[in-house]
């Protein structure tokens, strides 16, 4: 494992481990809602409305499909990751397929909604209409092993946003059978295609601090008992930080260090038997280099691209002529994988040398995403992304910290 005190060589050693931020040199053409919204007044009421959020990302749940259609493009997360623009697709001929999801027993369902088809149009045509829809589907809750009816619920197939369907029950383990479909205009298309399901309703204590992914897994159904220890919100942290300053006498080295860091930490936090699996590699992705002057203590800078678990972080990375390095604090970015919305990067625009500091233009992007499900008729994610250009210094000659 790298430690904070890995470094290669007296010139390394003294180098800046801790890196600084400059203003942003141009402001944000945009900001979140948060931001931007005038605050609304509370009214007055007997009693407070209970929440209505998307139980699926607000509480540790899990999700089950019977089923998966065998290409690289199309994955059961797809259901439940707020893009009309993809879609889980069951196996080939499986259009009476089932999917069964489990929320904590605390919470309270109110609605599920889901989509009858495809949303999507692109070079191909019209997805929607081209595959197979959902026109009706029984919708049942798992107790005590068995399957307790809650009704059969027809689906219009001519509309493309979800479709409410009444629950109205305490949370546990439920089953969406589908019952009947109508085919799409591509004949040869014989997958059941589902772009969302949403379930509506109040999570109670199981809340979560924050949105996350729900486990999804191919085959079976969800297991009606939550697990003793559950893994929402819980699972083993990743903390680059612990293993900063990260060094190696190249940055194809240094790379390989994070790998040795990271590979034992994925094999025992995921397993190659249940979706979606660990991440492929590889675990570090530097960027091309930015040259700096002749004669210049430091030769080039480039960022490079971290995985931990359930994302990425990316960082800036100095080469010398001792070796790579990527310092403390000089985090550009985070992603989450579940969760991203568009390929969000950091460039490397420019770099120099003043005195004894490293000097990185930085242009990355804003991501500001806020779940609200059910707050509007329309998509529950909503979605600003800005431009932001700032320096990013790095001195040298300061000692390493710790």
């Amino acid at each position: 494992m790298l430690g904070g005190r890995v470094l290669l060589g007296s010139a390394l050693a003294i180098m800046m481990l801790a890196c600084r931020k400059e203003s942003p040199a141009r402001p944000s053409p945009s900001a979140s809602a948060s931001e931007t919204s005038p605050p609304i007044a509370a009214k007055p009421e007997a009693s407070a409305p209970a929440l209505e959020l998307d139980l699926l990302h607000w509480t540790p749940a899990a999700v089950t499909v019977s089923s998966n259609v065998e290409n690289p493009r199309d994955y059961p997360h797809h259901l439940v990751d707020n893009k009309p623009e993809t879609a889980w697709n069951g196996k080939t001929d499986d259009l009476n397929a089932e999917i069964s999801f489990r929320v904590p027993k605390e919470t309270h369902v109110k609605r599920i909604d889901l989509s009858a088809g495809f949303d999507k149009t692109g070079p191909k045509g019209d997805f929607f209409t081209m595959n197979h829809r959902i026109t009706k589907v029984r919708v049942s809750k798992l107790e005590n092993t068995q399957r307790v009816t809650i009704g059969e619920f027809s689906l219009d197939p001519n509309e493309r946003k979800p479709q409410p369907i009444p629950i109205d029950k305490p949370g546990g383990a439920f089953l969406i059978e589908v019952l009947e479909t109508v085919p799409g205009t591509k004949k040869e298309w014989r997958e059941l295609t589902v772009s969302e399901m949403v379930v509506l309703g109040d999570p109670g204590p199981k809340k979560l601090a924050q949105t996350r992914m729900p486990d999804v897994k191919i085959g079976g159904r969800v297991d009606e008992n939550e697990p003793a220890t559950s893994t929402g919100g819980s699972k083993q942290e990743l903390e680059v930080a612990d293993h900063l300053p990260l060094s190696g006498s190249s940055a194809a080295d240094l790379c390989a260090r994070w790998e040795k860091v990271v590979a034992p930490i994925f094999a025992s936090h995921y397993s190659v038997e249940v979706y979606p699996g660990p991440p492929e590699k590889p675990y570090c992705k530097p960027s091309a280099p930015i040259a700096l002057p002749a004669g210049s203590r430091a030769k080039a800078v480039r960022t490079v691209t971290l995985t931990v678990i359930d994302g990425v972080e990316e960082h800036l990375l100095v080469e010398t002529d001792e070796g790579a390095i990527v310092p403390r604090d000089a985090l550009l970015r985070e992603q989450s994988t579940s969760y991203s919305m568009a390929k969000l990067s950091a460039k490397v625009l420019r770099a120099k040398m003043e005195g004894t500091e490293v000097v990185a233009g930085i242009e990355h992007v804003s991501n500001f995403e806020l779940y609200c499900g059910g707050s509007s008729e329309g998509s529950p994610t909503r979605q600003s992304i800005a431009p932001t250009e700032l320096d990013l210094r790095c001195n040298l000659d300061a000692k390493p910290l710790g």
